[in-house]
């Protein structure tokens, strides 16, 4: 990973940090991008990654990111899209705005990453290279009753085929 530039979402806590401090371990430029700013910094400055505040819901965040990346780095190399959240609602009680925060996050921010990454890749010193690794679930094929997070996922799944084939061609 020495000399490569990664992102990572949801990077301020759990398996995204993880990955950011072994990222940074193995030499990498680590942006940690994540919706919490005082977790997100602390994680940031305790391991060598720099902060970008991201919602990877919202189309205008990643624009930012993108504008970020191209302004202050030579390339992208990897995109984590790790960002997520569960609801723990059965179908007899998620909400129609349960369901949409959720998707949202989910699945929307990992479309919106996956586009991100490829707008930065194509544009590659070294040609059109990188790597895009979205993190879905094992609920993806194995339910649980939370039934907008095991959607989601399913549709990371689905996402990440459609990607793959997309930049195959």
């Amino acid at each position: 990973m020495a000399g490569k530039i990664a992102v990572v979402t949801g990077g301020a806590s759990g398996i995204g940090e993880g990955i950011v401090r072994r990222f940074c371990q193995e030499g990498a430029e680590v942006l940690l991008a994540d919706i919490d700013v005082a977790m997100g910094n602390e994680v940031a400055s305790n391991c060598g990654a720099t902060f970008i505040h991201l919602d990877v819901g919202k189309e205008s965040a990643w624009q930012h990111l993108e504008s970020t990346v191209r302004s202050n780095y030579r390339q992208l190399d990897v995109m984590i899209n790790n960002a997520g959240v569960v609801s723990a609602l059965d179908i007899t009680q998620v909400s129609v705005a349960d369901w949409d925060r959720l998707m949202n996050i989910n699945l929307r921010g990992m479309m919106l990453g996956c586009q991100t990454a490829i707008s930065l890749m194509r544009d590659h010193p070294a040609g059109e290279t990188g790597s895009i690794i979205n993190m879905a679930s094992s609920t993806s094929y194995l339910a649980i009753p939370d039934v907008a997070y095991t959607t989601s996922k399913a549709g990371v799944v689905g996402l990440t085929k459609s990607v793959a084939v997309h930049c195959a061609n």
